[in-house]
């Protein structure tokens, strides 16, 4: 949720920003291919994975104007999930990878070989990003 939006992510690949206050859309975006994953929102922006999961988008939340798009070499898109100014993702292709894109520019800082089959997106806290996987789990620091 965004200052007084909802965003709604629906499996004919498509978000929604939906007024808090009234229920009424205020705009949509084709996310050319479906998506499962709900986006994360920080800072004005919708983090958003599409195109059957393979690219993770940056919109502004007040308009859906797209201001980056991130498509991955490997591998299928969890949920985002944004921590100062960086947006993690982990992106499963049987084995599991962990990407970690500036927020601002989309551009790829670094990824990490999780060797397991992902179970769920990131979550950041305490200065660690933790996820779930098919052996039980695991974080980083």
């Amino acid at each position: 949720m965004g200052d007084d939006r909802v965003f709604v992510v629906r499996a004919d690949g498509s978000l929604h920003a939906v007024a808090g206050s009234d229920g009424s859309t205020v705009w949509t975006r084709g996310l050319d291919g479906r998506s499962w994953e709900p986006p994360a929102v920080a800072d004005g922006v919708v983090y958003v994975a599409g195109s059957n999961g393979r690219r993770l988008r940056a919109l502004d939340a007040e308009t859906g104007d797209e201001r980056w798009s991130y498509e991955h070499d490997v591998g299928y898109g969890t949920a985002p999930a944004v921590a100062g100014d960086t947006v993690y993702e982990i992106v499963d292709d049987g084995s599991g990878y962990l990407f970690a894109l500036d927020a601002e520019t989309g551009e790829k800082r670094w990824r990490r070989d999780l060797g397991v089959a992902p179970k769920t997106g990131p979550v950041v806290g305490s200065g660690r990003i933790y996820y779930g996987a098919a052996n039980g789990g695991g974080s980083f620091a």
